[in-house]
């Protein structure tokens, strides 16, 4: 079985072009369930975050198979030559090792991003929940969330909870900004809203969150904020500083022409933190405001202190990466490793079987010795190829299996 991927980031594709590859929850359940029907494919995940478009396959057959960048363009009817520019298609250990350090953070506009962790996790759920995972993207996908588990639990990145809206505090920070005193409406109180509220209201500012009226029950908003529903956001914008808008809607929620009815009479920093975008873009030409989109905030990631912790998390990467191909090596080899340890069982029945007729007589308890012998000799000869495995590296570890797969068919006796 054969696993490719393919995918835009924030490293090729700016944010215009990423909004027109992205899919909400709904728009990514329904590709699913659409996909899951390809008599080709044996798995699917679908992973769709601010900063990446990704699809992963589990190929049954590769023969008349589409790659996933074709489907992905044919998804969102799309030319794939104007595509192939922002596109990136790995397989192989290409793949595995892109997915162990995206878990690991170390793919993330901002070093050890603890987002794309969940936002993983979810992905796999979601596949999950729609029957399009297989054992094989199950286990990769479960290995690499467990390395990047790993990754958090022993190394403290410099800027604890690193997330788009910590690269938002920090880039106004950078750009002169005081934030104490000020005043934000955030519009979303999904888990992006409530990590820039949280952030914001450490800075001192004053903070007011949108909230659905249609949602029943207690709704619960990040601690020191204030509330209001969402239809009366426009209200609430001329007294702000800052507007954060940071939703999961497929749809603008601040759009110019209702802006611009508002006659702002301060200025205004609008930031948009969704992809797709949340905030029109044309509202950069509306007097007194001023529109950052996710792709304005970076942070330094040079710093000696951030190169040590890059190279500890390459460190734990590298041994889950391992992990993961060794025991896939083994799985692989696994029909293989069992044919040799029968020949080599039944290689030494035949070779003392004369000395058993001259020592057990009886032929009935000659015959079940035999079988025990053999059996014997099956358990210590597979054990010895699982510890050759387990200490060399997987492509030396294939080579030597092909070098012995000869001696796993009949005939080899002499």
């Amino acid at each position: 079985m054969i696993i490719k991927m393919a995918g835009i980031d924030h490293k090729k594709a700016s944010v215009d072009v990423r909004e027109r590859f992205s899919f909400t929850k709904k728009e990514a359940a329904e590709t699913l369930q659409l996909l899951k029907k390809d008599e080709h494919l044996s798995g699917v995940i679908l992973l769709s975050t601010c900063n990446r478009l990704e699809l992963w396959c589990s190929y049954k057959d590769e023969d008349g198979a589409h790659d996933p960048m074709e489907l992905i363009c044919w998804l969102k009817q799309v030319d794939p030559e104007k595509a192939a520019p922002y596109f990136i298609t790995r397989s192989a250990h290409e793949a595995v090792a892109h997915l162990f350090h995206l878990t690991g953070g170390m793919e993330s506009l901002i070093p050890g991003d603890d987002q794309i962790l969940t936002q993983v996790k979810d992905a796999l759920s979601l596949s999950r929940e729609i029957d399009c995972l297989d054992s094989q993207l199950e286990v990769l996908f479960r290995m690499a969330i467990t390395t990047g588990k790993q990754v958090r639990t022993e190394i403290i990145f410099d800027k604890n909870n690193h997330s788009a809206p910590t690269a938002m505090v920090e880039t106004l920070k950078a750009r002169g900004e005081i934030l104490e005193g000020k005043k934000a409406l955030v519009v979303g109180n999904g888990e992006m809203g409530k990590l820039a509220a949280e952030k914001l209201v450490k800075e001192g500012v004053d903070v007011t969150v949108t909230v659905r009226e249609y949602r029943s029950g207690i709704v619960l908003i990040p601690e020191g904020c204030h509330r209001i529903n969402y239809g009366d956001r426009y209200r609430l914008i001329p007294a702000c500083d800052y507007v954060i808008s940071a939703t999961a809607s497929p749809n603008l929620t601040i759009k110019k022409e209702d802006l611009a009815a508002l006659g702002m009479k301060t200025a205004v920093t609008f930031i948009d933190l969704a992809v797709p975008r949340d905030i029109d873009p044309a509202i950069a030409e509306v007097s007194g405001a001023v529109l950052y989109d996710i792709d304005s905030l970076k942070i330094g990631r040079s710093s000696d202190r951030m190169k040590e912790q890059a190279e500890a998390a390459e460190v734990i990467i590298a041994a889950g990466i391992g992990e993961y191909e060794n025991m896939m090596t083994g799985r692989a080899m696994l029909p293989l490793i069992e044919k040799l340890g029968k020949a080599a069982g039944a290689d030494a029945v035949w070779r003392i079987s004369r000395e058993m007729k001259d020592l057990i007589p009886d032929d009935e308890a000659r015959e079940e010795m035999a079988t025990v012998m053999a059996g014997s000799v099956d358990k210590v000869v597979r054990k010895m190829l699982f510890e050759l495995r387990n200490e060399l590296e997987p492509l030396s570890f294939v080579a030597c299996m092909k070098a012995l797969e000869p001696l796993a068919g009949e005939g080899r006796r002499k």
